[in-house]
């Protein structure tokens, strides 16, 4: 994710109980369908499955977050937003085995929503399901009078830049950001979503 960390202490069970009521207090839920994913918002319980998933590539976590996976990564997820963002705009999104989506509304502007992260587990790649992720993103944005969603993607990652790219995002910027392992270049990509009239 292209967002600032800091750490939050637990695994599982301990990281599970710490967020519930961050978590929890979050209102209604906003769901997310994507035809052929038991996708299902993320609570608290679902850190041992989020947490699953960022395991199953750990070369890729690295890649994205700078540093190794460490076992309350899930639970970091699951409680980190930007700055000065309200919990109820914050929603993470896990399909068991599968992937991990991290969406903020209302971010860096109220129309524009960010994706965090889009996480695909190595077996669910090559399929089109990212691309039928983000077909479904894009549309809940959508229908959420959103105008724009928004992403960072490591230079490196090409992968999914390509993705992104067939998918209609666009360049937007380029900066820095720091990671325990020093400065990391990403891009800032952005899909301008068209309402319906």
């Amino acid at each position: 994710m292209a967002l600032g960390r800091f750490r939050v202490g637990g695994v599982c069970g301990r990281a599970a109980r710490a967020i519930r009521h961050d978590v929890l207090s979050r209102g209604p839920s906003t769901d997310l369908e994507v035809e052929g994913l038991a996708l299902r918002r993320a609570r608290a319980a679902d850190a041992c499955a989020i947490q699953h998933v960022l395991s199953t590539d750990p070369a890729t976590w690295e890649l994205l977050e700078g540093t190794s996976l460490l076992p309350d990564a899930a639970a970091h997820l699951l409680r980190e937003r930007p700055p000065g963002v309200p919990p109820e705009r914050k929603h993470v999104y896990v399909a068991d085995d599968v992937c991990v989506i991290d969406l903020v509304t209302g971010f860096p502007d109220e129309p524009t929503w960010y994706l965090g992260l889009l996480f695909l587990a190595p077996a669910a790649r090559g399929q089109g399901l990212g691309t039928r992720v983000l077909d479904a993103i894009a549309a809940h944005v959508r229908a959420h009078q959103g105008h724009a969603l928004r992403l960072a993607v490591v230079v490196e990652n090409v992968r999914a830049r390509r993705l992104y790219e067939r998918c209609g995002f666009a360049l937007v910027g380029r900066r820095a950001r720091e990671t325990a392992r020093g400065v990391q270049q990403v891009d800032v990509l952005e899909l301008a979503i068209a309402l319906r009239s």
